[in-house]
């Protein structure tokens, strides 16, 4: 029988197992096995979907099912838990708000279910984010393609985002900078549509090491493409601002939020 090599990695305990998803870079210490298990799980990985995740040992949720424990709310709209799923309800204001994870992490391969209510304007995964600690000066690629300067408050979200989009334009998992540059790669390639539906749960996956971004919307690989503007930051939730009466309280529910190391 033929041998191959197999890779494995454990956290070393200089690190401990708390800092394996932080936002500093832990040290990794590299052992080869030559196992047919070892053998056949690599050999699976390279033929599933890219929906495969790192080994259950490495994975861990961020959300209990039934408490905020380990999240904070920024912003004015409230963040429940119903469900046992986290809902965020629009209130009228203009202002986006977010709830974001009291850790922050670097590396790591993400998954959640989403659903919306119909006449959810937008929503969106934050990573890799932060706040602005005083009022700042940014440059934003909108929507029509074009940059606008404008100045961000203190206290403003920032990072990357993966977008929620349950509008005709449909972009949901495409990557935009919130508060910050706006639309990525976006503008750079032949949009197309992924369209979603209300009142369904729908998975997303972020697969963010080193300058290497992957999203999937229900198991279909959306954008991939490298950016070392940011390299780590915390995980948040949005809830949009809305601009119409119509859109307040039509809420946006995720659950089955874990995280795994790459």
């Amino acid at each position: 029988m033929n041998r191959r090599w197999s890779v494995w990695k454990r956290w070393s305990r200089a690190e401990g197992p708390g800092r394996a998803f932080g936002g500093s870079r832990p040290r990794l210490e590299w052992k080869a096995l030559w196992t047919p298990v070892a053998v056949l799980s690599a050999a699976l990985c390279t033929l599933a979907p890219g929906w495969a995740l790192a080994s259950d040992e490495n994975c861990r949720p961020l959300f209990d099912g039934e408490t905020l424990t380990g999240w904070t709310v920024l912003g004015e709209a409230p963040f429940t838990v119903e469900h046992g799923a986290i809902v965020g309800t629009p209130v009228e204001t203009q202002e986006n708000s977010f709830l974001r994870t009291d850790e922050t992490f670097a590396d790591f391969d993400l998954k959640l279910a989403f659903r919306f209510q119909a006449g959810m304007f937008n929503s969106g995964v934050q990573f890799r984010s932060d706040t602005y600690a005083e009022e700042t000066p940014i440059r934003v690629r909108a929507r029509d393609g074009e940059w606008h300067d404008w100045t961000a408050r203190a206290g403003r979200v920032f990072g990357y985002q993966a977008d929620i989009d349950p509008s005709e334009r449909g972009w949901t998992g495409e990557i935009y900078d919130e508060s910050s540059r706006g639309w990525l790669d976006t503008f750079d390639k032949t949009p197309v549509k992924h369209m979603i539906e209300s009142d369904r749960w729908h998975t997303l996956r972020i697969r963010a090491v080193g300058p290497h971004i992957r999203t999937w919307l229900d198991d279909q690989p959306i954008a991939d493409f490298q950016d070392d503007f940011r390299s780590d930051g915390f995980i948040a939730l949005q809830v949009h601002g809305v601009y119409e009466a119509i859109q307040v309280g039509k809420t946006i529910a995720f659950r089955d939020i874990e995280i795994c190391s790459p």
